[in-house]
Formats: structure tokens, sequence, C-alpha cells
């Protein structure tokens, strides 16, 4: 499958490739193999050509980039900015974050990929580097002036200013603009996070000059550099795609920056395999002042043998984040329980304290032989691993990552290869760990948003080489949101590759909202509106774990198999492979099923609060598509019985990269009902139950969904 509808370079301004490109093609190729740096480089060609047609509007020449959370979108804007740099362009502004963590980070990369010297000169082939970030009294852009920009110019040498998404920074920036001529420098803007802090918080005042004053400075700065090219970059875009008409930060088009192979994102991790994810009871992640919930020490001591067998892999250092609050009190009570555990384990290990140790290794040979994977604890010996996890407990460091905890447990970071985080806000958007394994994740409220929850999911990234060790540990509730979110995700993603090709408009986006209890973005910045549908897909929610219920009903649908022809079929596969198997039965016998599975099955939610319209649109087809889909699977059901989700999502995240698109795309009519039957091994409390395997069933209605939808009704 294409992801664009590209066109040829002798129909598109000729891009020059030159000695910007080469050098951030070349690093890139060192760090991330030579196919991955042709694909960055491919796919920013074209979205450069494509932006350059903005120049020609006479609206704010916004143009959206779109990635995954942690999936390189830095990499891009790189190679972005070198094209811009080889073919034109000698002024890059980049917002650079919302705090120090995220400007730090950023300037670090830009400086690194560009090369950037400690001491630099105007002859060097360098870009000049300059920062809101504070040496001293003052920030060195100030010392700029007209002389010194416009020598730079004629010397072709770029100029790239990064300052803090804040107004006070912006307006340094904006008053050092004011002072400039600006003769033959052409500006564009990279806004990092663009659906953060960017937007205007008083969307509904009409008066400019009401507007909230990060907004306001940005717009100013687009003015006065006379409507350069913006690029508002972002994994989390419902708040750009949802802001009000009159916003001067509305995007006029839309580009997919598409993860690089080895991502593990919201498909792999929530609609893959349910080994990834263990349960906790919402009470667990409690702190009541006396002792660490023993959830988070039995996510600890995962982390040690995770981090033990990571070491014997010779990947080198390891993090778990450990996100349970917001409130900086909560922090610094879960990072002395933390601290003390990790103190006694090191105590017990100096002093060679036999009963302590014999312990400890008794709970990790529990956690091992319970959580990891039957192929891992063939790999690995638990005892033979000993001296491993010891070495991985003496080089333990726990870090409280917000800032009252900066000055004491910060320092040095870099070069602590074990790290046990904890934190609230600063564990979550635009920051990366690199060699993150576990996540233990009970921070949530009643309601929120669905890009801020999603920015929060810091597990996701480059993690296949050792994807097999990672682990969630979350409750059932954020676990079910989580996977809703991974749904809705693939639904938008859908729905930009349609602006891509031009089927359609940014303002037709709509946003999945049945099944999730979050709304799209912070109402303040965004307007938005939910409209009601028939439901698209109703999935069977509830397992049986009476056998002879189950033996029942696994009869009366063996039978009804067997009376019908079933046709091997390969939809939803860009292979050869087969996806399903389906037959055209009569509706009479499909009811004559549902009536027969009735009270186990179809007289429970959800199907009972969809009945109506499910009897009505058996009622308009003479024949429904029935479709047994392939294989055994096996998934996970929690204490009520509630499996985790029924349906497998695609099996890569890169669209052009999938062989199979997912069970959501296995549709055989999609204008008339579809009737999916698979059969499922259920897991629960840890066990595989093999004696209770049972038939469960999605239901496809041709009907829409719930949506949030730009604008009021």
């Amino acid at each position: 499958m294409e992801k664009y509808k590209i066109k040829s370079d002798e129909e598109m301004k000729p891009v020059k490739f030159g000695k910007f490109c080469e050098m951030v093609y070349e690093k890139q190729k060192k760090s991330y193999g030579e196919v991955s740096a042709d694909e960055t480089r491919k796919r920013i060609k074209h979205i450069y050509q494509e932006s350059q047609k903005l120049l020609s509007r006479k609206e704010e020449r916004n143009l959206l980039l779109v990635g995954k959370v942690q999936s390189g979108k830095t990499s891009n804007l790189e190679m972005f900015t070198a094209f811009a740099f080889d073919n034109g362009y000698n002024l890059l502004i980049i917002y650079g974050g919302y705090d120090d963590t995220l400007l730090n980070q950023t300037n670090t990369r830009f400086k690194e990929t560009f090369e950037i010297p400690i001491s630099d000169s105007l002859d060097s082939p360098h870009p000049a580097f300059f920062s809101t970030s504070k040496h001293g009294s003052k920030v060195d852009f100030e010392y700029l002036d007209d002389s010194v920009i416009q020598d730079m110019v004629e010397n072709n040498k770029p100029i790239i200013i990064t300052a803090m998404k804040r107004p006070k920074a912006l307006a340094n920036i904006n008053s050092f603009l004011k002072r400039l001529k600006l003769k033959n420098v052409k500006t564009f803007i990279i806004d990092d996070e663009g659906d953060q802090a960017s937007l205007n918080t008083a969307k509904d005042k009409e008066n400019f000059e009401e507007s909230s004053a990060t907004y306001k400075a940005i717009c100013t700065m687009k003015d006065l550099l006379g409507n350069p090219l913006y690029l508002s970059v972002t994994a989390t875009p419902q708040a750009n795609i949802f802001s009000p008409t009159i916003s001067k930060l509305n995007p006029l088009d839309i580009k997919l920056i598409d993860a690089g192979n080895g991502y593990c994102g919201s498909a792999v991790y929530h609609l893959g395999d349910p080994d990834l994810i263990t349960e906790i009871d919402d009470f667990e992640d409690e702190v009541d002042g006396s002792k660490m919930p023993e959830s988070m020490k039995y996510a600890i001591n995962y982390y040690l043998i995770a981090a033990a067998i990571m070491d014997e892999k010779g990947i080198g250092g390891a993090d778990i984040l450990i996100h349970s609050a917001r409130e900086v009190a909560i922090h610094r009570r879960i990072c002395s329980f933390i601290q003390t555990y990790i103190d006694e384990l090191k105590n017990a290990i100096k002093l060679e304290q036999k009963l302590d140790i014999d312990n400890f290794l008794k709970e990790l040979e529990f956690v091992f032989y319970t959580e990891f994977s039957k192929t891992i604890q063939k790999q690995y010996n638990i005892a033979a691993l000993r001296e491993r996890i010891f070495k991985v407990v003496n080089k333990t460091f726990v870090i409280m990552k917000n800032n009252p905890g900066n000055a004491s447990t910060l320092p040095l970071e870099q070069y602590k290869p074990y790290k046990i985080f904890v934190g609230g806000d600063l564990l979550q958007r635009g920051v990366t760990f690199k060699n993150l394994v576990v996540t233990y994740f009970t921070r949530w409220a009643k309601s929120g948003n669905m890009d801020t929850t999603l920015q929060r999911a810091r597990w996701f990234g480059y993690r296949e080489k050792f994807i097999d060790l990672c682990k969630i540990f979350t409750t059932n509730e954020i676990q079910r949101e989580f996977t809703n979110l991974a749904d809705i995700e693939i639904d938008l993603w859908d729905q930009f590759e349609g602006i891509q090709n031009g089927e359609l408009q940014i303002e037709n986006i709509i946003i999945p909202a049945q099944d999730s209890i979050l709304r799209p973005t912070r109402s303040n910045v965004a307007t938005f509106a939910k409209v009601e549908f028939a439901r698209r897909w109703t999935k069977q929610q509830l397992g049986i774990f009476d056998k002879n219920t189950v033996d029942k009903n696994n009869k009366i649908i063996r039978e009804f198999i067997s009376n019908n022809k079933f046709i091997e079929s390969n939809i939803a596969r860009t292979d050869k492979e087969s996806s399903c198997s389906y037959a055209l039965v009569k509706t009479a016998d499909v009811k004559k099923l549902m009536d027969a599975l009735a009270q186990s099955i179809f007289l429970m939610q959800p199907f009972s609060l969809n009945a109506h319209i499910i009897e009505h649109l058996l009622a308009s087809q003479k024949e429904i598509p029935i479709i047994l889909m392939k294989g055994n699977r096996e998934r996970k059901f929690d204490s009520s019985n509630r499996i985790n989700n029924i349906h497998q999502g695609p099996d890569k995240s890169e669209i052009s990269a999938r062989k199979y698109m997912g069970d959501t795309e296995v549709v055989i009519d999609k204008d008339k009902i579809n009737i999916q039957i698979h059969y499922i091994v259920p897991k629960k409390e840890g066990a595989v139950r093999a004696e209770i395997g049972q038939y469960m069933f999605a239901i496809f209605t041709p009907g829409k969904q719930s949506y949030y939808v730009r604008g009021k009704l």
C-alpha cells in the first residue's frame, strides 16, 4: 500500500541534496541503519516538497506533522532542517519544550547532529546555534545584531535558535527579531510538541489582545517573520485538529511521520501480546505512609531480573518508571520506600546475610516463573543469574524526576546504569528513556483527555531487541483505556492517510468516542462535540467459566459450523496467507444459533445494549456473512471474567510494512452485518484454562459509532 500519492521529481520543484543532508544522512545511517536512513530521507524529501506548496497560500502556512509517541520524530525534524538549509532557508527557530529538560534535550540533539562546536566562527561550515537557555545573566542571542546576522547570511551560514515555549522566552526572541531588517533571511519554525502550550487557552475571545500569552507571542513572531512556514509536530494532534477556526495555528495540511523498524507502540503493547501487561488491583498502588505496596515491590523485583538478563544480552543499563501520582509529597514517600528496599538488598549482599539473600532469591524465583515467558525461562536459569542480579542491585539508583527532586537525585543521571525513576509530569510528554523495560503505572483520574493520557505511555519506543522482557504493571481500568486508545489511534491514522491522499478534509476528522471515558483533548483550547451513532463493532466482553455451559455452547457452535460450507479467505492481508474462512448463512439459521446461545452470550452486555440495532439489521438481510477467525487465541480475563480485547491489531505499526491489517478489517461485506467467531483460550490469574476454551463473538454493524467532531452542535 502506498503511503502517499507522490508526484515524480519532474512534476515538482527540484530539491537539492547538499552538505547538510549528507551530514544528517550519514549520522542516521550509522545510528539507525541504511534502510531506516533511506526511508527517512525519502519521506522527508516528499514532505519538504509538499511544504513548499504552502508558500503560495495567503493563509497561515501551517503544516501539522504527526508521528507516534517516542517514534523518533526528532530524527525526521533533523532531516527536514537539513533539506531546508540545503535549499535556501537560513534561519530556524525551534520551540523545544515547555521546560528545561525538553529544551536541553533538543539542544543536545541538534548540536550533535549538525556538529556544532563549543567555539564557532563565521567561516566554519556548521550552523550557528543560539538558545534561550541562560548563560550568566543574559541569553546568548541577545548579542546578535543586524551586521552579524547579515554576515552569516552572506557566508551561507544557517542559524538555529531554540526557545523554551514560555511567554518570556518567546518575547525575548520577538524583541530580537524587531531589531532585524531580515534582508535575504528565509525562516521556518518548528514547534515541537505543538499541541502543548502553543494553542490559545482564551479561544473564545474574539479580540486577539485577549489571547493567552504563549499563543499571542507565537502569532506575533509569525507576523514579524512575514508568515513563514510553521511546522507543528506532535504524536497527539487532537487539540490541533479541533482548535477553533479563528486560530492562527490551524493546520493547512497534515503529513504523517511513520515509525521506523523496531518501533513498539500501542498496537504492540495494547493490541498484541497480552503477557506484556500484568494487572494489579486498584488499591495496590496506595501509599499509606507505612510501607511500599506489595505490587510495587513485585514490579521492582521483576525489573531486577529483566535488567540482569539485559546485561547478559549485552544491553548496557535498564530503567523502570514508577508513575503513580502527580503530587510531589507522594513521590518523596515512594522514593523513600524504594531506597530503603534497595539499600537493604545492597547491605545483605555486602554482608553476605544468607537468610535475607535466600528470601530475596525465593521472591525472585516466584516472579521469574510467574511473569516471564516460557521462552525466557528456557533460555535463562534464574539461579545462574544470581551474580548479575547482585550486580544490578549494587548499581541501581533511585531518581525522583520532578523539579523539587532535581538537586538531590538528578546530577550525573546519564552515568547511572540502572535507574528507578519516580515522578509525575516529568515522566511523560517528550522525555525519552532509552532502556525502559518496566513501567509501574497507576496514575489515573476518573475523567481526562486522550492526548494527555497517550503521552504518558513512555513505554512506547524502539524496544524490539528486548520487547520479550518489557512489562507494564497497571490496573484493569487503565489497561482497558489504553486498548481503547490504541484502536482510536489506528482509526485516526487511517483518516490522516485519507488527507494525504486527497480523500478527506481536516475539518471532517472525527474521533471515536464510544468505548472511552476520556475526552479527546482540553476544552479550553479546542471546540468539539459528541455525536452518537450506532456502533461499528460490538465485541463479546464476558467469558464463560462454567465448564458445562462452555461444553454445551461449543457443541452448538461446532454443529452450526459443520452445517455450512466455509471458504478460505485472505481478506485484510497483503500476502497470500489465510486470515479466515467464511460462509454466507441464511438469516433464519443465524437467528436460531443466537437464540440457542442467548442466555449465556447474546442477552448479556454489550449485545443486549444493541439488540434492537442487531435485530433491525438482521431483518433487512437474507444472508449473514459468518467469519471463522484463524487459530486458537490465548486471551487474558480479569477477576470479573472480562476479556481484555477479543480483537488482534495489525501486525506492524508502519502501514506499508503490514501483512495483516488487523481483525477489525476482516469484514466480508461492509454494507451488511457480519459476525466473527473466535476460538479463545482463557488465561486468568496467570493460569491458562485450556479446558474451557470457547467460541466468542464480534458483530460488525454497517452503521456508524459515537464520535467527537469539530465545532459546536
